[in-house]
């Protein structure tokens, strides 16, 4: 469900606002319109609201530079858009026209001294993961809960989220997939939270509708028990040297929790590094990465996967490996936040290469270093 809002571009007076179960497009807008609405009088139909483009931002839809005052899509068209768009809509020129309507007795159209703003914006809540989601373009924003399919637990922009449209909704679903969503908290450090769709809705739990803050206190006790750190069991800690079988199996294992594409898990079988970079899009080594490899290779390391990050210190090579002695494996596995022990190495200065704890994460089919 959409709230529209309708207002004035020039003077910013509110004209009309209505719910809208569906609504793909602003450019669509003339169907949900009466002359009426717009305080148009005599047997006329609106043919033209003028809106020549518009942003799309967290779900948010809006011609008007007042709502959205940085977006990264400008749609120009019903199948056409911007990526990367300037801050504000007013820049790229594209006030809108004046609305145009068409008078069936005199067959005549004509403009109407009037351009609208129009805002279209979701109703409702989203699950926040905790995690945050990466662009092919590196660019991260908050993910939130999508859809669970028959193998994949699925997170999104707010763009694609499922939007719920009550807390009482949100409660019910979290309350039958419960095992689901605490298995994604102690298995992949998943931490989950309701919001409301976006500040134009509410700004917080605090201020959502009256209706809805009934079910608030049973909402919390869901989150706190699918969020409940777990009390860890004493594992038996390894020990020994590893064979290659060994060390292989082990490597696999943690490339399989780290959610990569497949090619990278089939690639490494076969005895091929991937290397991820720009936001975890894969590529094939270049010379520093294969450089860095053999520099774990040397050191007794297995490296199963390679994370280039290019940083005011210098360009950085963080390869994932698994060591011969398996005392070490605790650390070097990535844990549920993704932490591990890596090495790393700096291809800009060599002589600071070492072994440090590293951040983690999944993104595009790859990996990236986030600390």
């Amino acid at each position: 469900m959409k709230m529209v809002v309708v207002k004035n571009y020039e003077t910013q007076e509110e004209l009309v606002r209505f719910h809208a179960k569906k609504l793909d497009s602003l450019f669509d807008i003339t169907r949900y319109l009466t002359p009426l609405n717009l305080g148009i009088k005599g047997d006329c139909k609106i043919i033209s609201t003028g809106i020549s483009s518009y942003s799309t931002k967290h779900g948010v839809m809006s011609n008007d530079p007042k709502v959205i005052q940085e977006s990264e899509v400008v749609h120009t068209g019903k199948n056409s858009m911007i990526i990367g768009a300037p801050a504000s809509l007013t820049e790229r020129g594209s006030k809108p026209g004046k609305v145009k309507v068409f008078y069936p007795e005199s067959k005549d159209c004509a403009e109407i001294d009037l351009t609208l703003a129009v805002t279209a914006y979701p109703e409702g809540y989203l699950i926040n993961s905790g995690k945050q989601t990466t662009s092919i373009f590196g660019t991260r924003n908050n993910a939130y809960f999508s859809s669970i399919g028959k193998r994949n637990f699925k997170c999104s922009s707010a763009d694609g989220a499922r939007v719920f449209p009550s807390t009482k909704a949100v409660a019910d679903y979290l309350e039958k997939k419960k095992d689901i969503f605490r298995y994604m908290v102690t298995e992949y450090g998943y931490e989950f939270s309701v919001e409301p769709t976006c500040s134009l809705f509410a700004e917080s739990l605090s201020d959502i509708p009256q209706r809805d803050q009934k079910y608030l206190d049973r909402l919390e006790q869901l989150l706190n028990e699918i969020n409940a750190d777990e009390l860890a069991e004493d594992e038996p800690t390894e020990s020994g040297i590893a064979s290659d079988e060994e060390i292989k199996a082990e490597a696999l294992k943690r490339l399989q929790k780290l959610n990569v594409m497949g090619t990278v898990v089939e690639g490494f079988k076969r005895g091929k590094l991937f290397m991820s970079e720009f936001g975890g899009i894969l590529y094939d080594l270049n010379d520093k990465a294969a450089y860095a490899a053999a520099e774990a290779k040397s050191q007794g390391l297995l490296p199963y996967a390679v994370c280039r990050s290019q940083t005011n210190i210098g360009d950085m090579y963080t390869i994932l490996a698994v060591s011969e002695d398996k005392e070490d494996w605790t650390a070097e596995r990535p844990n549920r936040n993704g932490e591990c022990v890596a090495f790393v190495y700096n291809a800009d200065h060599p002589e600071c290469s070492n072994y440090g704890t590293v951040v983690i994460e999944s993104a595009n089919g790859g990996l990236i270093r986030t600390a």
